[in-house]
């Protein structure tokens, strides 16, 4: 994906043959091309909260997402889910997670880390940290292009070094409106979309299933490792394809709508 949007859009390849390009801070780009700032661009940028004196350990709440959670695009840890009781949650003004929000890590180890969260990936309610942006975009670009546009090498290089500009240790919001975005022409935009929403779809849909799987492995595991599920009798080669242990273990257990082939 990340090479197809440096074909499209570094390169260009997006366009018809016969385009007239002229300068910028970038190079050589198509005529109706632009060049903004992400200020422009952004309909909001906005950090989370956590509770004053931090997270007490809870076994119910709304997940509180920080850069320890990101492993990568439609990749998430949670084994370190940190939770935020519901009232906090709704007294949040800013911060909460919505489809198709691109988020940006702003300070600590994990600074210039950046994901996109959509379909209900990976909760269907859920907020940031003080220590993460959340970054939406107006019409002219799509959340997709905006995510890819930021994962660039050239880009998180440009993000880390907001912080040597910085008082503080991390990035701000001043800091981050002022990034440079090469923005395309609407029809470059439209097509564009067309290719990568069913990509990023296929992406998400493929974690929340590995999610459900995950959960599934680990309800059941034990009770395989217990003897409380019995696979002794089962004769699996009867199937004609290889079928993996957690839906081995699924199809023992009678749970249905875990497919075998």
């Amino acid at each position: 994906m990340k090479s197809l949007f440096t074909h499209w859009i570094n390169e260009f390849k997006i366009c018809d043959k016969n385009i007239k390009y002229k300068s910028s801070e970038f190079g050589n780009i198509p005529d109706n091309w632009n060049v903004k700032k992400l200020g422009d661009i952004l309909i909001s940028l906005e950090s989370g909260k956590r509770p004053t004196g931090g997270i007490t350990e809870l076994k119910e709440g709304i997940p509180s997402i920080g850069a320890e959670n990101i492993l990568g695009l439609g990749k998430f840890d949670y084994s370190k889910n940190k939770l935020i009781t519901e009232e906090f949650f709704n007294n949040m003004k800013k911060g909460i997670v919505k489809d198709k929000d691109v988020l940006l890590y702003k300070d600590g180890a994990q600074l210039g880390r950046k994901s996109l969260f959509m379909n209900n990936f990976p909760f269907e309610k859920c907020c940031i940290n003080e220590h993460v942006f959340i970054l939406r975009s107006n019409d002219e670009i799509s959340p997709y292009y905006l995510y890819l546009w930021l994962d660039q090498k050239t880009m998180t290089n440009e993000i880390i070094a907001l912080n040597s500009n910085s008082a503080q240790p991390g990035i701000n919001q001043k800091g981050v409106n002022s990034l440079s975005i090469l923005v395309p022409d609407t029809e470059s935009m439209k097509k564009f979309n067309k290719t990568f929403e069913p990509l990023m779809k296929e992406i998400f849909a493929n974690a929340i299933e590995n999610q459900k799987l995950t959960k599934l492995r680990d309800t059941l595991l034990p009770k395989l490792m217990s003897g409380e599920i019995d696979v002794s009798e089962i004769n699996f080669d009867l199937y004609d394809c290889e079928v993996e242990e957690d839906e081995k273990i699924a199809y023992a257990s009678g749970i249905s709508g875990v497919p075998l082939f």
